[in-house]
């Protein structure tokens, strides 16, 4: 379970990763390359490299319909979250 503090943290987190995703949206219009979104998503941290943008990549291909922002930033910030803990 995780604290007030680290929830608060978290949905900031959250918070932010969307409206820059949102604001790439708008600026890209339909297309937006799978970096682009992910460096969107994580902003100036570190995370985006090869291998996140294989496994946003990857996730997005398995899913059986197109993605809402919400869900892309929600999916994007668990792989990372799932990098820290088990890599």
């Amino acid at each position: 379970m995780i604290d007030e503090e680290e929830a608060v943290k978290r949905l900031l987190s959250y918070r932010d990763a969307l409206r820059r995703l949102s604001d790439l949206a708008e600026e890209s219009g339909s297309r937006m390359d799978v970096h682009e979104i992910v460096n969107a998503v994580l902003g100036d941290e570190p995370e985006s490299d090869r291998e996140m943008v294989a496994l946003v990549k990857a996730a997005f291909k398995s899913s059986a319909k197109p993605m809402a922002l919400h869900e892309m930033a929600r999916g994007i910030l668990a792989i990372k979250k799932w990098r820290e803990v088990w890599v």
